[in-house]
């Protein structure tokens, strides 16, 4: 007997011929063709910088100075003893560098001075301090040099002088002074007096004029 399959066999070739026209569109689709790739590997995120206290100590094991460190830099505040135990520096660091307020002490923990810094060198309002606990002098530095205004005073707390310096050196108005009375009054120009220059007696009162070249 001979049977007649055509309209089966045409019917299973138009479903292949679906079934792969799908499966093309969906090869050629950007989303089915896209690669992902894994995300890589940060040397930096698998290194964490390293952020603690520390303590550092003498020979003799007597604590040296403590403060926090990042990165195997100081930073932040940190405290330096003496072989006594006792407290002769503190300030901050930023980097590894001294940054901001600083003070320093003698052995019988009085103030030396007190004072800003500003990448490692001087810089901003500093005020120094004789033993017995008055001012010596005070005024700005600009990058390690000497600015501005300053006034200095005897270990009486007199002023003794005050005057405008500029890169370290005298360079404007000043004035001078004997326990606590005018001597003198003028200006310097590049360290040295320079014009007409007065002075005073010992009370205060003027005793000459005197012109610089």
């Amino acid at each position: 007997m001979h049977y007649q399959h055509k309209p089966f066999i045409e019917l299973l070739l138009a479903i292949l011929v679906v079934s792969c026209g799908n499966n093309n569109d969906k090869n050629n689709s950007p989303e089915y063709n896209k690669k992902v790739y894994p995300a890589p590997i940060s040397t930096i995120d698998t290194v964490p910088i390293k952020d603690e206290y520390v303590k550092e100590y003498y020979s003799t094991g007597k604590i040296e100075s403590e403060g926090r460190i990042k990165g195997s830099r100081k930073t932040d505040y940190w405290r330096y003893y003496d072989q006594n135990g006792k407290i002769f520096k503190e300030g901050n660091y930023l980097n590894d560098v001294m940054n901001g307020w600083w003070q320093e002490f003698r052995n019988d923990s009085t103030c030396v001075y007190r004072g800003q810094y500003s990448n490692g060198k001087k810089h901003g309002y500093w005020i120094y301090f004789y033993p017995n606990g008055e001012i010596q002098k005070q005024g700005d530095f600009i990058n390690d040099n000497m600015s501005s205004w300053w006034k200095e005073y005897n270990e009486q707390g007199n002023l003794t002088y005050e005057g405008e310096y500029s890169n370290g050196i005298k360079e404007g108005y000043s004035k001078s002074y004997k326990n606590g009375i005018l001597q003198s009054e003028g200006k310097y120009i590049n360290g040295r007096q320079k014009g007409t220059w007065k002075y005073y007696d010992e009370n205060g009162k003027p005793s000459r004029i005197q012109d610089y070249d």
